[in-house]
């Protein structure tokens, strides 16, 4: 079998990890899996009984729909999204996630061989698919003190020294749960689109954050330079249902429907179906779980205040990002330590960067409330242990 392609390319880090902690999560009597950023209900029930209804008396949903995806869902979307005014139907192409639209936005508009900047901590599929595209990935570091936070000049500057061809935002942020202020994100793109620089943006967590590209003058990029990707698998819970987009411009989105036809076809029509009635019928329930991930963060947020060994670098959307204070010991080490201690199952920091082997990544939309606050109460009590 030919494996150049992903030869070099690390395995999938958590089921990776998972493996290597088998023997501690075989004595543990509890576990709070905060591994993967998993919602922690099932998909909102209008949307399952529409679905529901639609696979029982309509034959549609059998067959395929345009490779750019369903119309009424893109034209959802365009009523849904904050820069929706700055782009039509004709530049949205729904995929089965946002890692599908991130492979598919770098396929079509990089070339083998060109450099991408990632802000490092980085989301590592991003980091694998560009390997696997023969990419060459550079790395600029994002600083805990500024609170994981892109500073403009500091990332042209990267930019400029390492000639990329293209840069990947994150906001809200996977896997520091940061909140990129949208000035901020328009600094960075004006410039990219002025040196003839990529912009790929992926916003998967948007519905968590208030602020989101709230600056329209972020639209007029897109497809000058900017392009989109997102999901609705954490805002709707619809992880099973795979089904995210791609926004750029007409002339992207006419090389990315090759790729399209030739990886899917389309995204599966259910899920597509899934995401349309929850962008029509489900604004409460989306505001419900936005709610319930505040509360989720506060929760975070205050138990961590108690920590003296420990302390939560960072924290919003889905994720706390938990430094640790075992200097001699790497990230992977030390999230075994917490897991055979606390039950707390984390992911190692240098999942996310060689630089990151201070820290741990908690997904603590996995938990409830009450298991998430039994969690920290566990934490602290091994910090206070801690010598």
């Amino acid at each position: 079998m030919n494996t150049l392609v992903t030869k070099g390319v690390i395995d999938p880090p958590i089921p990776k990890f998972k493996e290597k902690a088998t023997l501690i999560l075989k004595k543990l009597d509890r576990v709070f899996d905060m591994s993967q950023a998993v919602p922690n209900s099932p998909t909102f029930p209008k949307i399952r009984e529409l679905v529901s209804s639609e696979v029982a008396t309509s034959s549609a949903v059998s067959f395929y729909t345009d490779i750019l995806g369903n119309h009424d869902l893109r034209n959802a979307i365009c009523a849904f999204h904050p820069l929706g005014k700055h782009f039509s139907t004709d530049e949205i192409m729904i995929t089965a996630g946002a890692n599908h639209a991130m492979y598919t936005a770098l396929t079509t508009m990089l070339n083998i061989g060109d450099s991408i900047l990632l802000l490092e901590p980085h989301y590592f599929n991003y980091d694998m698919a560009g390997a696997m595209l023969g990419l060459r990935a550079q790395y600029h570091v994002l600083q805990a003190c500024k609170g994981f936070l892109p500073v403009p000049e500091a990332v042209i500057g990267s930019l400029e020294k390492t000639r990329a061809k293209a840069i990947i935002l994150i906001t809200p942020n996977n896997p520091t749960g940061a909140k990129y202020p949208a000035q901020d994100v328009l600094s960075i793109v004006r410039w990219c689109s002025s040196h003839h620089v990529e912009v790929f943006l992926d916003e998967t967590y948007l519905c968590f954050d208030p602020n989101h590209l709230n600056v329209n003058e972020i639209g007029k990029y897109i497809g000058q330079g900017l392009s989109i990707v997102g999901s609705f698998s954490k805002s709707h819970s619809l992880t099973g249902y795979r089904v995210g987009y791609l926004i750029s411009g007409v002339p992207q989105l006419k090389q990315a429907q090759k790729i399209q036809d030739t990886m899917v076809i389309c995204a599966s029509h259910i899920g597509q179906r899934a995401a349309y009635h929850g962008l029509q019928c489900c604004s409460d329930d989306v505001k419900k779980k936005v709610a319930e991930i505040d509360q989720l963060t506060r929760i975070m947020q205050d138990g961590c205040k108690k920590l003296k060994r420990f302390s939560l670098a960072s924290c919003g959307a889905f994720f706390g990002y938990l430094k640790h204070p075992f200097s001699k010991l790497s990230s992977e080490e030390a999230a075994l330590e917490l897991l055979e201690n606390t039950g707390i199952f984390g992911l190692p920091g240098e999942v996310f960067g060689n630089a990151q082997k201070d820290f741990i990544r908690l997904s603590f939309c996995n938990l409830s409330s009450s298991d998430l606050e039994v969690a920290i109460e566990g934490l602290c009590g091994y910090d206070s242990r801690v010598n």
